[in-house]
């Protein structure tokens, strides 16, 4: 979502998806003297375990044997294990042995390098889990193995050594290990203390800033966003705290965990979609007794991060990392040996599960939505980025104030304003259902027209106060109409292209006195859920005409939570 003169577009208009994993299934990793392969590789890398090269091959195959493309199923992926075979995963762990001893082994790495390897698995959208093949254990969860596409069982031939990989090939395998872990270690890293290390192997000393953190003691103070209070009642904000951080069952033993986990990088839509798929997957999650996993680096680690809750260059990143978990209730994944731990393991990835969370519809009462998507709104807007930190420890992240900032500059803590959300994208028709739903007008959120804003504004004292348009710039005669208002045009601010992104738009509709959106739109949607969180009432999606002709509320507020209305927009 961008300002008035380059817009970026926001969300789009758009049930879970199949696969669990039963970790016991996997064998742990194995470390022996044995495994050590020094001596066979030169210079910094002769003290590289075989398990470590193998979990760095692990990437290299994910990144080049993925064949994900919008509107497609899940990539298909080789992943690599320790012993030296190699198993498909659409998006579903599987177990690598031939626990049911019938000889169906998972395929070698061998016969994958030889290009020998089976074709025809499939992954159809939204399955159901399908039953397990191998040992049964009353005490251990199902796990999916692959099919072919006529519903057989997939099968493959039995593992075979190193020893009989052709040399050239061998050569080749150790090449792809020996430039992967020279990429690797050009960039940041966790070493085994979890903090950041320099390319000089200079470990970055640790900030105590996480040190004593706790979410009840970052409620304590009242909320704050850029330097502007939000109207929520403290009391209330503490109580809600209180009660979600309370019921965290992240203080269950591993054992007794079941995760949700969110991996991959392909997702369905664009921003406002990604945030309804993470707070669908924590309702999902609520609803099913999970807890939410996201994989570090993943897509949905990097949406949060690129808004709220970056990690900076001082940062400990083992604090870091117990920081977000804490604060969202959630557990960041970095590696596959993590999964072994938990009792069940269910895992999204890929486009199809993306838009099965987006479309999932939780349980929860609406009152009881609306107050656990409010905390969760609150606690990520106590850590929005102020222009420090990185992505995923790499691409450095922009400022949340950027819009309001270059509006209001030292003024903006006490500034009043109002901001436009102009989005045509979903046209008519998705107004159109939300309008046969809700009561609301079919076109007015779509045109704005000046008559419709002065209506909002003139009333609240608002029509001479700042008014800034955040767009996606698909219909440009929406400014010229307002410009060339005389009651309007005046006060209209045009935002700056180089404080204009994402994250800077969303921030300053949040914060402003009054917001006008569309209720089709996911990213009006979710500056509205945010204004509902931080205790702004002067939010307008929901108009209609009365019997007069004046302008009115076809619906309260509460009804961007409203799944009847919204459907999956709630």
């Amino acid at each position: 979502m961008a300002g008035v003169k380059n817009g970026i577009a926001g969300g789009g208009v758009g049930g879970v998806g199949a696969g669990t994993i039963n970790p016991d299934d996997i064998p742990p990793p194995r470390r022996t003297d044995d495994d050590s392969i020094a001596g066979h590789i030169p210079g910094d890398c002769a003290s590289v375990s075989t398990a470590d090269l193998l979990n760095m091959l692990e990437r290299n195959f994910v990144a080049n044997n993925s064949h994900d493309h919008p509107g497609t199923e899940s990539s298909i992926i080789w992943k690599v294990h320790r012993d030296g075979r190699v198993h498909r995963a659409n998006g579903v762990y599987r177990g690598v042995d031939d626990d049911d001893g019938d000889g169906r082994g998972a395929p070698s790495l061998t016969r994958f390098l030889s290009g020998d390897s089976p074709s025809g698995y499939s992954r159809r959208s939204g399955a159901a889990s399908r039953p397990s093949w191998g040992k049964t254990d009353p005490r251990r969860p199902r796990v999916d193995v692959p099919r072919h596409r006529g519903g057989r069982r997939a099968s493959s031939s039995s593992s075979s050594s190193f020893q009989s990989v052709p040399i050239a090939r061998s050569f080749l395998l150790f090449l792809v290990a020996f430039i992967a872990l020279q990429i690797i270690n050009t960039h940041p890293k966790l070493d085994d203390s979890h903090s950041i290390a320099t390319k000089s192997g200079v470990t970055a000393k640790p900030i105590d800033k996480f040190t004593d953190y706790s979410v009840l003691n970052a409620a304590a103070t009242p909320l704050r966003v850029c330097d502007r209070k939000a109207p929520i009642p403290h009391e209330y904000d503490m109580e809600m705290t209180r009660k979600y951080d309370g019921g965290c069952q992240l203080r269950n033993p591993p054992e007794q965990t079941s995760i949700l986990l969110l991996e991959g990088w392909m997702r369905f839509g664009r921003t406002g979609n990604n945030l309804i798929e993470i707070m669908h997957g924590l309702q999902y999650a609520k609803d099913m007794g999970y807890v939410l996993a996201m994989r570090r680096p993943s897509w949905s680690i990097q949406v949060i991060t690129s808004m709220w809750m970056a990690p900076r260059e001082d940062d400990d990143l083992g604090s870091w990392r117990q920081f977000v978990e804490q604060s969202l209730c959630v557990i960041i994944v970095d590696a596959d040996n993590d999964l072994h731990r938990y009792r069940h393991v269910r895992v999204m990835n890929g486009f199809n599960d993306t838009k099965e969370l987006y479309m999932y519809q939780t349980s929860m009462p609406m009152v009881d939505m609306a107050e656990y998507v409010g905390h969760i709104i609150r606690t990520l807007f106590r850590s929005y980025n102020d222009g420090g930190g990185s992505i995923m420890e790499q691409l450095p992240v922009s400022n949340m104030c950027s819009v309001i900032d270059a509006i209001f500059g030292s003024e903006k803590g006490s500034s009043k304003y109002s901001v436009i959300h102009g989005r045509s994208f979903e046209g008519h028709r998705g107004l159109g259902g939300i309008a046969s739903r809700s009561g609301c007008d079919r076109y007015a959120a779509l045109n704005m027209e000046p008559d419709y804003i002065k209506a909002i504004l003139e009333p609240l004292g608002m029509l001479e106060e700042p008014i800034l348009l955040i767009t996606d710039n698909q219909r440009p005669e929406i400014l010229e109409r307002l410009l060339n208002d005389t009651d309007i045009g005046p006060s209209i601010h045009l935002i700056p292209p180089d404080a204009s992104w994402i994250g800077g738009d969303i921030t300053a509709a949040v914060m402003a006195d009054v917001f006008i959106g569309n209720p089709a739109s996911s990213f009006s949607g979710f500056i509205a859920k945010s204004r509902l969180a931080l205790g702004y009432e002067a939010t307008f999606l929901f108009r209609k005409k009365d019997e007069n002709g004046e302008w009115i509320d076809s619906c309260s507020n509460m009804c961007i939570f409203d799944r009847r209305i919204m459907r999956s927009l709630a």
